[in-house]
């Protein structure tokens, strides 16, 4: 796929169908791929700007819980790289979309420990970020100082406050797209 440009097409087609859940499910499963691929495909995703499309279709479908898990775990994968962390932390409600992604894994009982780290991550590279965090409900899933979990860190299947919330679908593509 990402050999033969298909990431820029599938972006293309999650902002042309941001309204169908159905579509960006597949699409967010396909870029977890990707992304879960190589540094060499993360790169292509990030030039292609395919995380802001993410971040928007995860606001759009927020209560989706497999389309929340693949997005996640890609947000988490693109995560892994500089451009990737720099990009998450600057995405407008990035590090919100995430956390609310890693809520409803939990309070549906799907992985996401991948999530986990990539919130390290952020929290650690900036730490002017640990205000959103907190404010998204998401400290509960960084380490303490000595770097253990805190003790009321949220594990996959504890009941947590449900995720709602949509933005229009003018306000999603203008974010994703920077148009």
């Amino acid at each position: 796929v990402a050999k033969l440009q298909g990431v820029k097409t599938v972006l293309l087609t999650m902002r042309q169908h941001i309204k169908r859940e159905d579509v960006n499910e597949h699409a967010c499963a396909l870029l977890r791929s990707v992304s879960e691929a190589s540094d060499g495909c993360r790169k292509l995703v990030l030039e292609a700007h395919g995380l802001p499309m993410l971040c928007a279709v995860m606001k759009r479908h927020s209560l989706a819980p497999s389309l929340q898990r693949d997005g996640v775990a890609a947000l988490a994968s693109l995560a892994t790289m500089p451009q990737g962390l720099k990009a998450l932390a600057s995405e407008k409600e990035g590090v919100e979309v995430l956390v609310a992604g890693m809520l409803l894994c939990a309070r549906e009982k799907l992985d996401f420990a991948a999530a986990r780290g990539a919130l390290q991550a952020l929290a650690d590279a900036e730490p002017a970020l640990l205000k959103r965090i907190n404010m998204a409900n998401g400290k509960k899933w960084l380490a303490g100082p000595d770097g253990a979990a805190p003790a009321d860190a949220v594990t996959p299947g504890e009941e947590v406050e449900p995720v709602d919330g949509k933005a229009g679908e003018a306000e999603e593509v203008e974010a994703a797209t920077g148009a």
